[in-house]
């Protein structure tokens, strides 16, 4: 988002964001290059790869150098990726051979735990414990190098393959945001709301599983969004599920008229993600990563992405209507 956070293209705010910053170096140093030719608005940073600690490193290297800082948000992983905490719950982890717990996270399992009361308790208890881990780890290292002249650091939330919308992950969510005592810094939290309506002009190419997801994550998004507003938490729309691991530039320049329009009449922000970072082969550690992610996250489809969010910056900034 740019001045004021109203990009040129819409009355209302646009904000063009990366997810995955420190999943790998070589991904998080292309999403780092957007940064620094004020490609994109905002990054998610996930919490619990291998390689974190020297992508934040090299981000905080950067941000003085940065002529747009951009939103951070906390990448809240329990797809993959080591559990911070241990959870040793067979239904979120399994142990790796160095013996540490690595997240194997059943989307549709955990959907189905939240409606099961006694089970979703305890869920909610380790995925609280494991999230003030998470939030506190990337909230400390940003606060370093990014918080203003008060001490304070304001930051988002969201997941990786949107988890946080399951209703029991999204509780676990808040508590630990209330854990951490971050509440006063936390601008806003993802909710995975897509306007369909506007995509009949690419239809045909679309995913059918994308479209489910994006039936399934609407019809998650009324119970977030009346949590967070009773708090007073910022949420928007989102653009990158229907499209999901493959947003070329020739659909996004044919959706983004419409998708515009939709914003403007709901007045309501419009976060557009984007993935383009890519794991090289070598960097991957295989226990981090479910067989799916792992595929996903070395695809060609991440240059496609690259390429497209750069053609996104400039037909939002030559005032697109």
């Amino acid at each position: 988002m740019r001045d004021g956070n109203v990009t040129p293209a819409a009355e209302v705010a646009v904000e063009l964001h990366a997810d995955d910053y420190a999943l790998s170096a070589h991904n998080s140093a292309r999403i780092l290059s957007l940064l620094e030719q004020g490609v994109l608005d905002g990054i998610s940073i996930i919490p619990n790869m291998h390689d974190r600690e020297r992508c934040m490193e090299e981000l905080a290297r950067a941000w003085d150098g940065m002529e747009h800082k951009p939103h951070i948000a906390v990448h809240l992983n329990i797809a993959d990726g080591r559990s911070l905490s241990g959870i040793a719950d067979p239904l979120l982890t399994h142990e790796g051979s160095d013996g540490a717990r690595y997240f194997r996270t059943s989307w549709m399992k955990l959907l189905f735990a939240s409606h099961l009361p006694r089970r979703r308790e305890q869920i909610r208890r380790e995925l609280t414990g494991e999230f003030v881990l998470q939030i506190r780890g990337v909230y400390d290292r940003i606060a370093a190098f990014a918080a203003d002249a008060d001490g304070n650091c304001p930051f988002g939330l969201d997941s990786h393959t949107h988890t946080h919308m399951i209703p029991v992950v999204f509780d676990a969510m808040l508590d630990a945001v209330r854990e951490t005592g971050l509440t006063g810094d936390l601008r806003y939290v993802r909710v995975s709301r897509e306007p369909a309506g506007v995509f009949g002009c690419i239809l045909y190419t679309v995913s059918p599983v994308n479209l489910v997801k994006n039936v399934l994550l609407n019809l998650l998004s009324g119970r977030a969004e009346k949590r967070l507003d009773r708090l007073g938490i910022s949420h928007g729309l989102l653009w990158g599920l229907i499209m999901s691991g493959r947003m070329d530039a020739e659909r996004t320049g044919r959706v983004l008229p419409g998708m515009l329009r939709r914003i403007r009449e709901k007045k309501m922000p419009l976060e557009i993600l984007f993935h383009p970072g890519i794991v090289l082969p070598e960097e991957a550690a295989a226990e981090e990563y479910t067989p799916s992610d792992l595929a996903a996250v070395i695809s060609a489809d991440r240059d496609t992405e690259y390429e497209s969010v750069c053609a996104m910056r400039g037909m939002l900034s030559g005032g697109l209507r």
